[in-house]
């Protein structure tokens, strides 16, 4: 009789855990409810109770590691929760450990997949007849289309959000988030009045709800089109509210989000150095935040080879006592093993290094790419005794594209620039963002005067390409200046006269090509 009392307390005490994981998850607490859910887990797992309860904990625990930009961490404990609803014949009620996984896969880039795993989490609450859940996914899916620019999904999957949560006063902050990617919508199609107004019930909501994040997140974009619309004081309000909820929150993806609208404000503003402050926070918070997610994957990585090896030593100890040919058979699976976890260390070590040469918004190299790969192909061409050039672009007027169409319309116009120079370059070039809108294509092999003739092209395919369909009164022409390495010494002094060969091409009117050798 007492066993089957103290179950019914330990039953409570859990239940009690996971009611304020849920509460505090809701409230945006999201380190309290990552400690209340582990703390149940723990609980849960020391009475051998498992079942929906054990993948309940593990839910609320990524999720709430999702929030704080623990994406690896996140992602174990979401399987997790999946394989045992699964395991329990109880998939439907997996909904928001998938809306969460699928989050994940979204913050990491991978935007299908995302999608993919919406679906599925649309599907269980649905079968689970979960409004909440189904609303969440909707909004989440919606936003996805946003990223994508494809407003017509984004608006249907946004409205059936709203519309599901407008009756449900318990959920007010995410009611104020779906209308907030209505309003995102209304500011990417330039209906900017139509956009105010929904900001404005946007954040009713979310102060009615008490989150900080959703709060946050929509005095950053509210904040964003202020800059947009030239209202100086009302945008910089804003986005230092933006700053100081996300602070308070403790969400690093918002508040390097909110670093990143004041620099960008400031900038507009003309008050450079607090714009170049705001940009140096934007990138220490965002670099700690992959940073952390890289060294989690390189220990992760590091476990598994660990756990291999120390498999393969145990194996070897019980096979003194087996058959030599077992044995050998056996000891062969145990190297491919370890052949296997070694491969996938160096693919994904392979993986993070690309991560840190790459320009997260244009998809291109970066710098410190750039600065590496030039060194060793002048060094290939000193060697060799081939020729090498190199192509600096930079596209014309961009500063009025940011501040006549926004700084939105200005990161498409760089993604897309990209694209065409992309689709233009040979397997062999190298292309890589300079800074701002400045990127150097690298040629190797090839005389100055076949790498003008190639610069040339790109200029043309730039103009020549519909700009409407990024935005309806949207031009675009770039400049280029194309220099070889037959007198330079060095990779500065290359890139020095490409810069200078990209200034001719400026004040010579701008959509040229002046490419010189000294």
């Amino acid at each position: 009789m007492q066993e089957g009392t103290d179950r019914v307390g330990e039953a409570t005490e859990n239940g009690e855990l996971l009611a304020e994981a849920c509460r505090a998850f809701h409230a945006a607490e999201y380190a309290a409810a990552e400690s209340a859910a582990s703390r149940a887990l723990e609980a849960i797992r020391a009475s051998g109770v498992g079942g929906i309860a054990e993948a309940e904990a593990l839910t609320w625990i990524g999720a709430a590691l999702t929030q704080q930009s623990r994406y690896q961490e996140a992602l174990v404990r979401l399987k997790d929760a999946e394989d045992r609803y699964r395991a329990i014949g109880r998939p439907e009620l997996a909904s928001r450990a998938l809306n969460y996984l699928a989050v994940v896969h979204e913050e990491l880039g991978d935007v299908d997949k995302a999608l993919e795993i919406y679906a599925r989490a649309e599907e269980a609450a649905r079968n689970a007849d979960n409004v909440e859940m189904l609303a969440r996914v909707l909004a989440n899916v919606g936003e996805a289309y946003v990223n994508l620019r494809r407003w017509e999904g984004a608006l249907a999957s946004l409205g059936r959000s709203a519309a599901l949560l407008a009756p449900l006063t318990e959920h007010r902050s995410l009611f104020g988030w779906s209308l907030l990617g209505i309003a995102r919508v209304y500011v990417e199609i330039g209906e900017h009045a139509t956009a105010l107004e929904v900001f404005s019930k946007a954040l009713d909501a979310a102060r009615e709800g008490e989150s900080l994040r959703v709060m946050a997140e929509i005095h950053t974009a509210f904040g964003s089109l202020l800059t947009d619309m030239g209202d100086q004081k009302e945008a910089i309000v804003n986005l230092r509210q933006a700053l100081a909820l996300a602070e308070e929150a403790g969400v690093p993806r918002e508040i390097f989000s909110a670093h990143l609208a004041l620099s960008r404000a400031y900038e507009k503003f003309g008050e450079y150095r607090a714009a170049l402050e705001h940009f140096r926070h934007y990138h220490q918070e965002r670099g700690r935040v992959f940073d952390e997610l890289a060294k989690e994957k390189i220990d992760s990585l590091t476990a598994e080879i660990e756990l291999v090896k120390v498999r393969h030593e145990q194996e070897v100890s019980h096979l003194r006592n087996v058959e030599l040919g077992t044995a050998n058979a056996l000891l062969e699976r145990q190297k491919g093993d370890l052949e296997r976890a070694n491969e996938l260390l160096e693919k994904q070590a392979a993986e993070l290094d690309k991560l840190s040469v790459h320009d997260s918004l244009t998809g291109v190299n970066n710098r410190r790419y750039l600065d590496r790969h030039l060194a060793e192909e002048m060094e290939r061409s000193r060697r060799h005794g081939h020729a090498l050039s190199i192509a600096m672009i930079d596209a014309d007027h961009f500063k009025d594209v940011n501040d006549r169409f926004s700084h939105r319309i200005g990161d498409v116009v760089l993604r897309t620039l990209m694209e065409i120079v992309c689709r233009r370059k040979r397997r062999t070039d190298a292309v890589a963002r300079y800074g701002g809108e400045e990127f150097v294509i690298v040629f190797p092999e090839t005389p100055i005067d076949q790498a003008a003739v190639a610069a040339e092209g790109i200029r043309l395919a730039i103009e020549s390409y519909d700009w409407s369909e990024v935005h309806p009164q949207l031009r675009l022409t770039v400049s280029i200046g194309v220099a070889s390495n037959d007198m330079f010494p060095d990779p500065q002094s290359l890139l020095d006269a490409a810069d200078k060969c990209l200034y001719e091409a400026k004040s010579g009117g701008r959509n040229r090509v002046v490419a010189r050798r000294t």
